[in-house]
């Protein structure tokens, strides 16, 4: 009896073997991380795979083709499992939400979520996309410097607390942004201490130091 083909993985960057490669990269995806993905598609194409650098651990598939993203979160969704431990580090500052969890859990959270997104509620926040929008863009002049990711996560932020929760969010935009600082910088940084060891911020790593500015944030 033969044995089984091993699968054809997609083409992508090498296992990386110590702090030589590790250093590297760590540094590179939190100088730029739009840049750094955006670099490994021109070079492997819409899909590139990532060894996991877990024993036992599968590794990441990377899309960024349409077709390829509807294949996934619609087509073939029930097939789909988070396994990557990205979502494990998401989790310890996020917690178990929508975005980190799976099965079961995931299904009870998604119909809970249903009815805010159903097709008669999404035609009406358009108005309200519009609205901010343009609120936004009337504050700019020609010449000005502007923050691009500050000024999207402020109309993020107007547009989500509008449309879902019918609150305006314009006083909570500075508290926001910290909190979204130190959640992209705990996201992006290297975990290379032990989960069990407390560090000076108190709690367990990074994790805690983000939950903490993020609860702060909500307060």
């Amino acid at each position: 009896m033969q044995p089984a083909p091993e699968p054809r993985l997609p083409p992508g960057p090498p296992v990386r073997r110590g702090l030589r490669d590790a250093i590297p990269f760590f540094l590179g995806f939190a100088r730029d991380p739009l840049g750094f993905v955006g670099g490994r598609f021109s070079t492997y194409g819409d899909v590139y795979f990532v060894p996991s650098q877990r024993p036992g651990e599968p590794g990441l598939y990377v899309l960024r083709h349409p077709d390829h993203l509807h294949a996934v979160l619609v087509t073939h969704a029930a097939k789909m499992r988070k396994e990557h431990s990205a979502f494990e580090q998401l989790s310890r500052v996020v917690g178990e939400g929508l975005l980190t969890t799976d099965g079961e859990v995931w299904r009870r959270q998604r119909r809970l979520l249903q009815p805010a997104f159903a097709q008669a509620r999404l035609a009406t926040y358009a108005t309200t996309m519009t609205r901010e929008a343009a609120r936004v863009r009337s504050g700019f002049s020609d010449g000005q410097s502007l923050e691009l990711s500050r000024e999207m996560m402020e109309l993020t932020l107007r547009v989500v607390c509008q449309t879902l929760f019918s609150h305006d969010a314009s006083n909570d935009a500075d508290d926001v942004s910290r909190a979204m600082v130190v959640l992209q910088d705990t996201v992006s940084r290297p975990d290379l201490l032990p989960k069990w060891l407390p560090t000076p911020g108190g709690g367990a790593g990074s994790g805690a130091r983000s939950r903490r500015s993020i609860a702060s944030s909500t307060a």
